[in-house]
């Protein structure tokens, strides 16, 4: 998973897709703002394979989106939000309701 930071707030969820489409299926995570904005800038993109998401990370380290540059880190959940489903993280709380 690959954390995309520094999102015009005009960026929507289907923004982020169509930039990253030529490397197939895409699943990307956006949060929204505690201001009820679209998102907090920021959001996550899971690639079908760790191998095309080192491909990402080596082809589009100068990448824009929405006409703003944006930055690219590999995903680093916090330790108290991860949970996991088929072996593989997942950001989300998980705490019992």
């Amino acid at each position: 998973m690959i954390f995309v930071g520094n999102l015009a707030p005009h960026v929507t969820r289907d923004d982020v897709k169509e930039a990253f489409s030529q490397y197939g299926e895409v699943f990307v995570r956006m949060p929204k703002g505690d201001d009820g904005a679209n998102h907090k800038g920021m959001c996550f993109v899971k690639f079908s394979s760790p191998e095309v998401q080192v491909q990402v990370m080596e082809e589009q380290h100068h990448m824009e989106i929405g006409g703003q540059r944006v930055r690219l880190d590999p995903a680093k959940p916090k330790k108290k939000d991860v949970c996991f489903l088929f072996n593989e993280p997942l950001l989300i709380n998980c705490s019992p309701a």
